[in-house]
């Protein structure tokens, strides 16, 4: 029994392995490559707030995290957007943590879209190497452990 329940362990982390490479990677080609197309707009901040957040498909995926609500024309057609980075995030288990920008409503800033469908945007345009190497190091000590 004990060996079944450390095979399944292994699997389950080089599963996780897989899926946190691939959305690396999906964040690594975004930051490098995709918003490098996109094109840059000033907008407006409508909100900025501090919320509570729980998955609907994962009980254990919860805690704050900020907030934003953006408007910004392209056209002369107003677009809003949520959308603070693209970065790996994390959510934090107290509310003062997650306090991580300093947006203010009413606050003029740049906003980055896409020119072939204007309701992607984003607010972020740079690459956060530090929660990739975070998390790289926390699933290397997993190998060390289970390995």
């Amino acid at each position: 029994m004990n060996e079944t329940l450390n095979i399944a362990l292994k699997i389950v982390i080089v599963f996780s392995t897989i899926v946190l490479l691939y959305k690396i990677g999906s964040v690594v080609i975004f930051y490098f490559f995709t918003i490098k197309k996109w094109s840059e707009v000033e907008g407006t901040i409508i909100s900025s707030d501090v919320v509570y957040f729980r998955s609907k498909t994962d009980a254990d995926t919860q805690g704050w995290k900020e907030a934003v609500i953006y408007s910004f024309k392209v056209n002369m057609i107003e677009y809003n957007g949520n959308c603070i980075s693209k970065n790996l995030g994390f959510l934090f288990p107290f509310k003062y943590q997650a306090k991580q920008s300093n947006f203010i409503e009413g606050q003029k800033i740049k906003i980055y879209y896409n020119p072939e469908n204007p309701n992607q945007s984003v607010l972020d345009s740079k690459f956060d190497l530090m929660s990739c190497i975070i998390l790289l190091g926390i699933l290397i000590i997993f190998y060390f452990v289970v390995f």
